[in-house]
């Protein structure tokens, strides 16, 4: 944060307490182990799946570990790192030609993931390029995908 200037935020993507899962309460954890910082922001409020949307879009990069945060941001040209708790993390990133920029939330260390931001951050420009690429293809998938459910339900309609 401080070698580069970087405002950071601790977004939560899930806040379920009454299912034990709200991101805020690592949030907090994570900011009391951390040296008093004035370049890093917790957000503490329960957000709709557009208000997310809108703030990913805000942004610069996302490291993100839910992958909702992830393809909320690609969809808004947001470059990204996914950490993998699921194994469709990876399957998607990859399907995006962007599975360098995924690692395994077991092997998550700061060098590791030091090193990725960088990597990221010096590349931007290509992976913004393979993201408009895959990411159009992607979509044109999931049309064909419709019409293809369509065809099949009139037919048997």
């Amino acid at each position: 944060i401080t070698d580069k200037g970087f405002h950071v935020f601790l977004i939560p993507q899930v806040t379920s307490p009454e299912h034990n899962d709200d991101d805020r309460i690592p949030s907090q954890r994570i900011k009391l182990n951390l040296e008093k910082n004035n370049n890093l922001t917790v957000l503490n409020t329960s957000y709709t799946a557009a208000e997310l949307k809108n703030i990913y879009k805000n942004m610069n990069f996302l490291v993100g570990t839910r992958m909702h945060s992830v393809i909320f941001s690609l969809t808004e040209n947001v470059p990204c790192i996914a950490i993998e708790y699921e194994y469709k993390t990876k399957g998607i990133m990859e399907d995006l030609g962007l599975g360098a920029f995924t690692i395994r939330i077991e092997n998550v260390t700061a060098a590791k993931l030091i090193h990725m931001f960088n990597v990221l951050e010096k590349d931007r420009n290509n992976y913004l390029n393979i993201l408009k690429t895959s990411m159009k293809n992607y979509q044109e998938q999931a049309y064909k995908t419709g019409d293809l459910i369509k065809k099949i339900y009139l037919k048997n309609a």
